[in-house]
């Protein structure tokens, strides 16, 4: 049975696949929210919050995967670039803890991105929380607010909700 909501995909965790898991005695769980084409990004990407928020699992997943299936796109490198970045970010605005993003050629940009998207929620939590970021954030190495550019760190992954008080 394919499910295609975010909501029937979370339901099925919640009712057979969590289950299943625990009784074959995983306790840590890593959920991938599954992307089948171009119109399930939007899903996948809704799929990680809402295991974050009625789960409480790190989600996940691979959004280039349907990306790399669009033949309308394959063979322009630019636009191909373009719509993995803006796939794969999508599940990282809504709090995605992880994401396949295909080879490891694309880590430059990806992670790039990632971190400039993880800069802008430090940004955001520092005025609505009045919290500073945590040591070893893509604030650092970004510095979007002062306009510095780009650093050298690669230090990107996981760093969405994490925050210090100021």
């Amino acid at each position: 049975m394919i499910v295609m909501s975010a909501s029937g995909r979370l339901d099925l965790v919640k009712r057979e696949l969590l289950p299943l898991a625990r009784k074959a005695g995983f306790s840590k769980f890593l959920l991938d929210t599954l992307v089948f084409d171009q119109p399930s990004i939007g899903t996948a990407s809704k799929a990680c919050y809402l295991s974050k928020e009625d789960l409480g699992l790190p989600a996940g997943c691979g959004l280039g995967n349907a990306t790399t299936q669009w033949s309308r796109i394959r063979g322009n490198k630019e636009v191909s670039r373009a719509a993995d970045v803006a796939s794969t970010i999508s599940s990282v605005v809504v709090g995605a803890e992880f994401v396949m993003y295909g080879p490891i050629g694309y880590a430059p940009w990806i992670t790039w991105a990632i971190a400039v998207v993880d800069a802008f929620a430090a940004y955001q939590n520092r005025w609505e929380y009045r919290t500073r970021p945590a040591a070893g954030t893509p604030w650092e190495d970004v510095q979007i607010s002062r306009g510095l550019g780009v650093g050298r760190s690669t230090r990107f992954s996981g760093t969405l909700n994490r925050r210090e008080e100021a």
